[in-house]
């Protein structure tokens, strides 16, 4: 399946909403922040850094970018059965106030894991430590807002382990 090419930008991750993907080194990535909106950092979703948390650094390059209009949604098979496990990175968990990412920041000794909201913003609310309700396979989505969760296209997959 082809995918508009309108959907896409080069622009520097700092410039994007959080919630928002873009490629860093052939991967894709989500950029997230906490409550207080001070701090950016994106969650790599693919690579051999998958669900680690990295700052966005003042001297970050460009990346392909999904830009507004156009946004993104996760997706399941129709078939996908969603396991009780704890601690997996990169997951698409279920909570009562919708779908999360698990990601971890993997600075000291003991990973300290986060959910993450599909806004980008950390779901506090939300026990990232704990067993949950989780797909390890999913894909994203693009959709443009005029039709928000009919799929344009694939992104990509994510295969959690």
């Amino acid at each position: 399946m082809a995918i508009p090419a309108q959907a896409f930008g080069e622009i520097y991750p700092k410039d994007l909403r959080p919630g928002s993907i873009f490629k860093f080194r052939s991967n894709w990535a989500m950029l997230v922040t906490y409550e207080d909106g001070s701090t950016l950092d994106f969650l790599m979703l693919g690579g051999e850094h998958a669900g680690q948390l990295f700052n966005v650094g003042p001297g970050m390059p460009k990346c392909l970018g999904v830009i507004p209009p156009f946004s993104w949604f996760p997706a399941v098979e129709e078939s996908a059965v969603a396991s009780h496990t704890e601690h997996q990175v990169t997951t698409l968990t279920l909570t009562p106030s919708g779908p999360v990412i698990i990601g971890a920041n993997m600075d000291g000794f003991d990973p300290k894991y986060f959910a993450f909201r599909l806004d980008g913003i950390v779901a506090r609310d939300y026990e990232a430590y704990g067993i949950g309700l989780r797909f390890a396979d999913w894909t994203a989505e693009l959709r443009h807002p005029e039709r928000p969760f009919e799929s344009l296209g694939s992104l990509f997959s994510i295969r959690a382990v």
